[in-house]
Protein backbone atom coordinates (compact mmCIF):
# COMPACT_ATOMS: atom_id res chain seq x y z
CA UNK A 1 0.00 0.00 0.00
CA UNK A 2 1.41 3.33 -0.76
CA UNK A 3 2.27 5.88 1.44
CA UNK A 4 -0.09 8.82 2.20
CA UNK A 5 1.27 11.90 0.37
CA UNK A 6 2.40 14.85 2.63
CA UNK A 7 -0.33 18.35 2.61
CA UNK A 8 0.58 20.70 -0.62
CA UNK A 9 2.07 23.60 0.69
CA UNK A 10 -0.02 25.83 -1.39
CA UNK A 11 -3.87 25.43 -0.25
CA UNK A 12 -5.30 23.47 -3.07
CA UNK A 13 -9.16 22.37 -3.01
CA UNK A 14 -8.34 19.69 -5.52
CA UNK A 15 -5.56 17.65 -3.63
CA UNK A 16 -7.19 18.14 -0.76
CA UNK A 17 -10.26 16.19 -1.91
CA UNK A 18 -8.19 13.85 -3.39
CA UNK A 19 -6.47 13.23 -0.09
CA UNK A 20 -9.41 12.47 1.52
CA UNK A 21 -10.77 10.04 -1.28
CA UNK A 22 -7.50 8.38 -0.97
CA UNK A 23 -7.52 7.73 3.51
CA UNK A 24 -11.33 6.28 2.02
CA UNK A 25 -9.91 3.73 -0.47
CA UNK A 26 -6.92 2.67 1.58
CA UNK A 27 -9.84 2.15 4.62
CA UNK A 28 -11.91 0.18 2.14
CA UNK A 29 -9.13 -1.89 1.07
CA UNK A 30 -7.75 -2.22 4.50
CA UNK A 31 -11.29 -3.32 5.43
CA UNK A 32 -11.52 -5.52 2.13
CA UNK A 33 -8.27 -7.46 3.03
CA UNK A 34 -9.75 -8.01 6.53
CA UNK A 35 -12.88 -9.76 4.92
CA UNK A 36 -11.19 -12.02 3.09
CA UNK A 37 -9.20 -13.38 5.29
CA UNK A 38 -12.00 -14.15 7.28
CA UNK A 39 -13.58 -16.40 5.16
CA UNK A 40 -10.77 -18.44 4.07
CA UNK A 41 -10.86 -19.72 7.44
CA UNK A 42 -14.25 -21.60 6.01
CA UNK A 43 -13.58 -23.89 3.47
CA UNK A 44 -17.28 -24.29 2.21
CA UNK A 45 -17.55 -23.50 -1.34
CA UNK A 46 -20.01 -20.14 -0.58
CA UNK A 47 -17.09 -18.68 1.22
CA UNK A 48 -14.66 -20.06 -1.34
CA UNK A 49 -16.92 -18.15 -3.98
CA UNK A 50 -17.39 -15.11 -1.66
CA UNK A 51 -13.36 -15.04 -1.31
CA UNK A 52 -13.40 -14.33 -5.19
CA UNK A 53 -15.80 -11.90 -5.14
CA UNK A 54 -13.73 -9.79 -2.08
CA UNK A 55 -10.38 -10.48 -3.55
CA UNK A 56 -11.27 -9.04 -6.78
CA UNK A 57 -12.61 -5.65 -4.89
CA UNK A 58 -9.72 -5.95 -3.01
CA UNK A 59 -7.53 -5.64 -6.08
CA UNK A 60 -9.41 -3.14 -8.07
CA UNK A 61 -9.60 -1.32 -4.44
CA UNK A 62 -5.63 -0.85 -4.88
CA UNK A 63 -5.89 -0.39 -8.15
CA UNK A 64 -7.49 3.04 -7.93
CA UNK A 65 -5.62 3.79 -4.80
CA UNK A 66 -2.68 3.37 -6.80
CA UNK A 67 -3.54 6.10 -9.72
CA UNK A 68 -5.19 8.44 -7.60
CA UNK A 69 -2.25 8.16 -5.20
CA UNK A 70 0.12 9.13 -8.77
CA UNK A 71 -2.28 11.74 -9.82
CA UNK A 72 -2.27 13.63 -6.40
CA UNK A 73 2.08 13.10 -6.46
CA UNK A 74 2.15 14.72 -9.62
CA UNK A 75 -0.54 17.58 -8.61
CA UNK A 76 1.90 18.55 -5.86
CA UNK A 77 4.85 18.03 -7.63
CA UNK A 78 3.45 20.50 -10.10
CA UNK A 79 2.58 22.59 -7.04
CA UNK A 80 6.03 22.43 -6.16
CA UNK A 81 7.82 23.21 -9.07
CA UNK A 82 5.46 26.44 -9.75
CA UNK A 83 6.37 28.03 -6.31
CA UNK A 84 9.88 27.34 -7.16
CA UNK A 85 9.46 29.06 -10.38
CA UNK A 86 7.77 31.96 -9.04
CA UNK A 87 10.57 32.16 -6.40
CA UNK A 88 13.05 32.34 -9.01
CA UNK A 89 11.35 34.85 -11.04
CA UNK A 90 11.22 36.93 -7.95
CA UNK A 91 14.71 36.43 -7.09
CA UNK A 92 15.68 37.35 -10.59
CA UNK A 93 13.47 40.65 -10.41
CA UNK A 94 15.03 43.96 -9.18
CA UNK A 95 11.35 45.54 -8.41
CA UNK A 96 10.42 42.49 -6.31
CA UNK A 97 10.25 44.46 -2.85
CA UNK A 98 8.87 47.23 -4.53
CA UNK A 99 5.20 45.24 -5.64
CA UNK A 100 4.57 43.98 -1.77
CA UNK A 101 5.71 44.54 1.61
CA UNK A 102 6.48 47.31 3.48
CA UNK A 103 8.41 48.92 0.69
CA UNK A 104 5.74 48.76 -1.85
CA UNK A 105 3.62 50.04 1.02
CA UNK A 106 6.03 53.15 1.37
CA UNK A 107 6.44 53.89 -2.62
CA UNK A 108 2.71 53.59 -2.83
CA UNK A 109 2.49 56.48 0.27
CA UNK A 110 5.06 58.61 -1.22
CA UNK A 111 3.55 58.79 -5.11
CA UNK A 112 0.47 60.01 -3.83
CA UNK A 113 2.39 63.06 -2.10
CA UNK A 114 4.54 63.46 -5.33
CA UNK A 115 1.39 63.22 -7.27
CA UNK A 116 0.12 65.96 -5.33
CA UNK A 117 3.49 68.07 -5.43
CA UNK A 118 4.94 68.04 -8.71
CA UNK A 119 2.94 69.51 -11.97
CA UNK A 120 5.60 69.03 -14.13
CA UNK A 121 5.14 64.99 -15.64
CA UNK A 122 8.89 65.46 -16.04
CA UNK A 123 9.79 66.34 -12.98
CA UNK A 124 7.25 63.57 -11.59
CA UNK A 125 8.55 60.90 -13.60
CA UNK A 126 12.54 62.22 -11.83
CA UNK A 127 10.99 62.12 -8.69
CA UNK A 128 9.63 59.07 -8.42
CA UNK A 129 12.53 56.96 -10.27
CA UNK A 130 14.29 59.03 -7.07
CA UNK A 131 12.25 57.21 -5.14
CA UNK A 132 12.52 53.77 -5.97
CA UNK A 133 16.12 54.28 -6.12
CA UNK A 134 16.05 55.01 -2.54
CA UNK A 135 13.57 51.88 -1.38
CA UNK A 136 16.03 49.51 -3.87
CA UNK A 137 19.33 50.94 -3.37
CA UNK A 138 19.93 52.72 -0.02
CA UNK A 139 20.81 51.05 2.19
CA UNK A 140 18.89 52.82 5.01
CA UNK A 141 15.77 51.47 3.47
CA UNK A 142 17.10 47.52 4.04
CA UNK A 143 15.44 47.04 7.25
CA UNK A 144 12.09 48.33 7.55
CA UNK A 145 10.12 45.59 8.51
CA UNK A 146 8.27 46.33 11.72
CA UNK A 147 8.82 50.36 11.80
CA UNK A 148 5.92 52.68 11.67
CA UNK A 149 4.92 53.46 8.47
CA UNK A 150 4.63 57.15 8.90
CA UNK A 151 8.63 57.18 10.00
CA UNK A 152 9.55 55.32 6.46
CA UNK A 153 7.29 57.98 4.98
CA UNK A 154 8.77 61.21 6.58
CA UNK A 155 12.29 59.85 5.75
CA UNK A 156 11.90 59.06 2.48
CA UNK A 157 10.06 62.78 1.90
CA UNK A 158 13.22 64.13 3.62
CA UNK A 159 15.14 62.46 1.94
CA UNK A 160 13.49 63.24 -1.61
CA UNK A 161 12.74 67.15 -0.40
CA UNK A 162 9.24 66.55 -0.40
CA UNK A 163 6.90 68.58 2.00
CA UNK A 164 3.66 66.31 2.26
CA UNK A 165 0.60 67.81 4.30
CA UNK A 166 0.43 65.72 7.30
CA UNK A 167 -2.95 67.05 8.06
CA UNK A 168 -4.48 64.05 5.46
CA UNK A 169 -2.69 61.48 7.44
CA UNK A 170 -5.00 59.29 9.07
CA UNK A 171 -2.50 56.50 11.42
CA UNK A 172 -1.48 54.15 8.61
CA UNK A 173 -1.74 56.27 5.75
CA UNK A 174 -3.37 59.22 3.90
CA UNK A 175 -6.96 60.15 3.69
CA UNK A 176 -8.37 58.59 0.28
CA UNK A 177 -8.42 60.97 -2.41
CA UNK A 178 -11.76 62.85 -3.26
CA UNK A 179 -13.52 62.05 -6.34
CA UNK A 180 -12.32 62.95 -9.99
CA UNK A 181 -8.56 63.01 -8.07
CA UNK A 182 -6.27 63.28 -11.10
CA UNK A 183 -1.82 63.98 -9.79
CA UNK A 184 -0.78 67.85 -10.89
CA UNK A 185 1.17 66.52 -13.34
CA UNK A 186 -1.62 64.94 -15.21
CA UNK A 187 -2.30 65.67 -18.75
CA UNK A 188 -6.21 66.09 -18.59
CA UNK A 189 -5.69 68.33 -15.71
CA UNK A 190 -6.40 71.28 -18.16
CA UNK A 191 -9.65 71.31 -19.43
CA UNK A 192 -10.13 71.12 -23.60
CA UNK A 193 -12.57 71.05 -25.83
CA UNK A 194 -9.80 68.77 -28.08
CA UNK A 195 -8.05 65.71 -27.06
CA UNK A 196 -5.57 65.39 -25.26
CA UNK A 197 -3.63 62.42 -26.50
CA UNK A 198 -2.04 62.44 -29.81
CA UNK A 199 -1.24 58.70 -29.99
CA UNK A 200 -4.97 57.41 -31.65
CA UNK A 201 -5.23 57.75 -34.93
CA UNK A 202 -8.46 59.97 -36.22
CA UNK A 203 -10.89 57.82 -37.31
CA UNK A 204 -11.36 60.06 -39.93
CA UNK A 205 -8.53 59.62 -41.33
CA UNK A 206 -9.01 56.15 -41.75
CA UNK A 207 -11.40 56.30 -44.52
Amino acid sequence: MSAPQPAPDVADPAAARAELRLAKLQRLSDMGLAMAEAVTQDASAESAEAFGKISRAVRLTITLEAKLDDALAARLAGQVAEAERRREAADNDPYAPLKSGPKARARELVRDVIDREIPDPEDHDTLTDALEERLLCDEAYDNIDGLPVRAVVERLCADLQLRPDWSRWTGEGWAPNPPFFRPLCSDFSTPSRRPILNDAQDPDDLE
